[in-house]
């Protein structure tokens, strides 16, 4: 035997006694601990705390774990207590997950994570290979919904079964669960494939009595009965289904899908209709007015590529309509998207955003164009309004364009664009706030250029106001923070006479710059400039401050609605302020000094 081969042979004896030493050590209790004590602190972050509780038996056959918990910075939010499992590891050397029993006591869902702290980007992680299973029975005793998760308090009973070994042998799937605290609520659902034929059958239905979880969630007046049935069967190359939706006993919406050979992909084509306005959020009801239809016909090749020759949903209040394309490898996507609001009686579309007073809307035409370039391509984005109306004020026009250029609209590129460019002008305002128009002005404008680069916006230059007041800046904008610094110069402080109640002259000049913390809710602004020529009118204001005033100062936030004040200073002629303070928990800390030079004046 050459040396060579002595030594491969030394080193695939030395390999195999590791790997049998290693499964020898995990064999034992105190191995097994060891293991989940590595698993615990592999799975830990900054952000992200696993907990894994006492082991009984062993990891490889029958197991049991009293608790494992999932915490953030801001505790516990996920425990599953009391978990059983009975299964063959020596399966996974077949690429085969066997799975007697998983049983658990409970899975407690106490509130929703809290966002990461983390300015690292998302990362895909390693490639999880997939592996074919068989779960012969799983059980949840109790899946708990704190209120602090969703929205309402709810505890199921969940039971599933499957076998996705072989598709040549067929698979099968089911779940179901049923509401402990409120009877008649539950879901069942089933899944059965057979290869002669090709054959797919899928059954979903659920219901839940007056009051329940999903009506509270989707905020549905009077919050009915609800009833959900979807029923698909055929083989592959030429499928259908059938869903409905119902409440109180009367079904409101149906649809139906069809999947089709057609050569060497497959068509797809859906339609619906009912009256969908029960469904949505009263925020957002009177976009739903009347009968909805919908329908759309695409084609697709596995998960690689989807294409939508024909998209449009239309009701008494809107009318949506779209054509284009995604493909997964490169994630480039093109298409159009065209947007009408408005009724046929002209009557305002009523739109409430984020919890504010309603925006209303007589009339929008939207239109959103990716064309269909891999290697160079300008994206547009349109948008006209009219009778746009807020308690604040209204316009009788708004008009939006937005404009890019996309180098390589693929890949991580996808989310660049150079040559950015919006403008965005509002004719007409007018406000029952006595002096807003004039200090807003009647025609106010706003024009930026920026790049988005990975998803980061940068904006060179913005410029917002009329001819006698403009904020003129730039700024950057990520998932996780927003900076920006700016000039606000008004030549004429007339204009807000009105708006404070007094005769007003001069101009003003300010700088500040601002940042914020989108994910943890923090902000800091502050600001530094003056004003000359200034005319307050009558009274001892306009004694104190005199013909110019100077005006700095630092203010900073955070996410539980705290503010601090930082060295806030204001000078005028005859007049010295300077402040400090806190306002948390409904309580204010101020310190102030004020100086008054001439107290004749």
């Amino acid at each position: 035997m050459s040396r060579t081969a002595t030594w491969l042979v030394r080193i695939a004896l030395g390999v195999a006694g590791l790997v049998a030493l290693v499964f020898a050590v995990l064999m034992t209790a105190s191995g097994q601990r060891m293991a989940l004590r590595v698993a615990r602190h592999a799975a830990s972050g900054p952000d992200f705390t696993l907990s894994i509780g006492r082991l009984e038996g062993s990891l490889f056959n029958h197991a049991r774990i009293d608790r494992i918990a999932v915490a953030d910075r801001n505790g516990t939010w996920l425990e599953v207590r009391n978990i059983r499992v009975t299964w063959s590891a020596l399966s996974l050397f077949g690429g085969h997950i066997n799975i007697e029993q998983l049983l658990a006591d409970a899975v407690e869902l106490i509130r929703q994570p809290a966002a990461s702290d983390s300015t690292a980007g998302p990362s895909a992680g390693p490639a999880v290979p997939m592996m074919r299973m068989t779960l012969k029975r799983m059980q949840i005793d109790e899946l708990i919904l704190d209120e602090a998760f969703a929205g309402v308090a709810a505890r199921f009973a969940i039971k599933a079964n499957a076998d996705l070994v072989d598709h040549r042998h067929g698979l099968k799937a089911r779940i179901s669960a049923k509401r402990l605290d409120q009877p008649g609520a539950e879901l069942d659902a089933h899944l059965a494939y057979v290869p002669d034929g090709r054959k797919l059958a899928v059954r979903v239905s659920a219901a839940e009595p007056a009051g329940g979880l999903v009506a509270r969630l989707l905020q549905m007046p009077d919050k009915p009965a609800l009833a959900f049935t979807f029923s698909g069967k055929g083989p592959l190359d030429a499928w259908q289904a059938d869903w409905s939706l119902s409440a109180a006993a009367q079904p409101f919406v149906a649809g139906r899908i069809r999947i089709d050979r057609d050569g060497a992909r497959h068509r797809l084509a859906t339609d619906f209709a009912g009256y969908v306005q029960a469904l949505v959020s009263s925020d957002w009801s009177t976009l739903a007015a009347g009968k909805t239809t919908g329908s759309m016909v695409g084609h697709f090749s596995g998960l690689a590529r989807f294409d939508v020759s024909h998209m449009l949903i239309s009701n008494d209040a809107l009318r949506l309509r779209g054509a284009g394309g995604f493909e997964r490898a490169t994630s480039f996507a093109h298409g159009t998207l065209s947007l009408d609001v408005g009724r046929a009686d002209t009557h305002p579309v009523a739109i409430k955003l984020s919890g504010e007073a309603p925006l209303s809307v007589r009339k929008l035409r939207m239109k959103l164009s990716l064309p269909d370039d891999r290697n160079a391509r300008d994206i547009s984005l349109d948008l006209a309004a009219q009778g746009v109306t807020h308690p604040l004020g209204a316009v009788s026009a708004f008009d939006l364009s937005a404009h890019a250029k996309q180098t390589m609209p693929t890949g991580v590129r996808a989310l660049s664009a150079e040559h950015i460019r919006l403008q965005l002008t509002a004719d007409g305002f007018n406000s029952p706030v006595k002096g807003l128009a004039d200090a807003v002005g009647m025609r106010p404008q706003l024009d930026m250029k920026g790049v988005l680069k990975a998803g980061a916006l940068t904006i060179e230059r913005f410029r917002l106001g009329d001819a006698t007041s403009q904020l003129v800046g730039s700024a950057a904008l990520s998932a996780d923070a927003l900076s920006a610094s700016a000039r606000l110069a008004i030549s004429d402080v007339s204009r807000f006479s009105t708006l404070f109640g007094r005769q007003l002259a001069g101009h003003l000049e300010l700088e500040g710059k601002a940042s914020a913390g989108l994910r943890k809710g923090d902000y800091a602004v502050s600001f530094d400039g003056a004003a000359a020529d200034l005319t307050l009118g009558q009274g001892v204001l306009a004694g104190l401050v005199g013909k110019s005033l100077q005006l700095a100062g630092d203010v900073a936030g955070d996410a539980a609605g705290g503010m601090a004040l930082r060295n806030f200073k204001a000078t005028g002629k005859n007049l010295s302020l300077a402040a400090k303070g806190r306002y948390a928990q409904n309580a204010i800390e101020l310190d102030h000094t004020i100086d008054v030079g001439d107290l004749s004046a």
